[in-house]
């Protein structure tokens, strides 16, 4: 799970105190300043919290997991995938927007 760059990426910008990367800078180190922003993450509150959430959902399961009827599914799905026409066979052209 958190092997996914992308992934681990994203809860790092969204889900941690944005003071975490104060200073860091002024580490000329790699392991001191892997050290000091390991160290800065074991204390974020907002991060350690997400981090919780997601390891009792997707790992040990004591969270039931998301439920969405199909409905609620397509009024996502709609949002984000169009049919702009009808080409002269028949086929459908469409466009998916990714963000």
């Amino acid at each position: 799970m958190l092997d996914n760059d992308g992934f681990s990426n994203y809860y790092l910008i969204n889900f941690t105190d944005k003071d975490i990367q104060k200073g860091l800078l002024d580490f000329n180190n790699q392991e001191q300043l892997q050290k000091e922003y390991l160290s800065r993450l074991e204390k974020d509150t907002l991060f350690n919290h997400a981090i919780k959430y997601l390891y009792e959902k997707a790992i040990v399961h004591t969270v039931t997991k998301d439920t969405f009827s199909l409905n609620q599914l397509l009024n996502t799905a709609v949002k984000f995938f169009a049919i702009t026409g009808i080409s002269d066979d028949g086929r459908y052209s469409t466009y998916v927007c990714v963000g």
